[in-house]
């Protein structure tokens, strides 16, 4: 296999591999917001579950309410709002499972990344390598080539001087 086909090969891989972990990043975070919300939920069903075990009871609520004819009005009541509050936990849960699972196909595509990604730095280290040995030193072919190189590491060199000149006089004194 030719290097460049290899080096095209793992990059193509390595990009899918990297757009699958971009993909999914996010749901570590929304994994954690949700946890608290579902614990949320929980705390608030646990309330309402022991405020109706409250109304149930036999106490001077019970009796007040039941002197008043508006107990099973009130329990009705209590009972829907409990049940919509199970509901919504019920639902945080279920979302849950599904951005734990997501959490671990993230993990799992990041390990899949790791070796690629070794191997792509690997590849283009040698493809810098290659590319510098063929094209560093004198090119005999070309001898003008050679003088412009020569050039315009001269002009780089000039550049940076005169770049320092004046970023030195632009300095307060003191």
């Amino acid at each position: 296999m030719s290097l460049e086909h290899h080096i095209q090969e793992q990059r193509e891989r390595f990009h899918i591999l990297f757009d699958r972990l971009s993909d999914t990043q996010w749901s570590a975070t929304a994994a954690r917001l949700t946890k608290a919300r579902i614990d949320n939920f929980n705390a608030a069903v646990d309330k309402e579950y022991k405020r109706l075990a409250s109304i149930k009871g036999h106490g001077i609520r019970h009796i007040w309410y039941r002197v008043r004819g508006k107990l099973e009005e009130h329990l009705d009541e209590q009972e829907k709002t409990w049940l919509r509050e199970f509901e919504q936990c019920k639902e945080e849960e279920q979302r849950l499972v599904v951005l734990q699972e997501e959490v671990q196909s993230g993990e799992q595509h990041l390990k899949e990344c790791q070796n690629p990604y070794e191997e792509y730095i690997k590849t283009k280290k040698e493809l810098a390598a290659l590319l510098d040995r063929l094209f560093s030193g004198a090119t005999p072919s070309y001898p003008d080539e050679d003088a412009m190189e020569q050039q315009l590491q001269n002009e780089k060199e000039h550049l940076v001087t005169i770049q320092n000149t004046i970023a030195s006089s632009h300095m307060p004194l003191n």
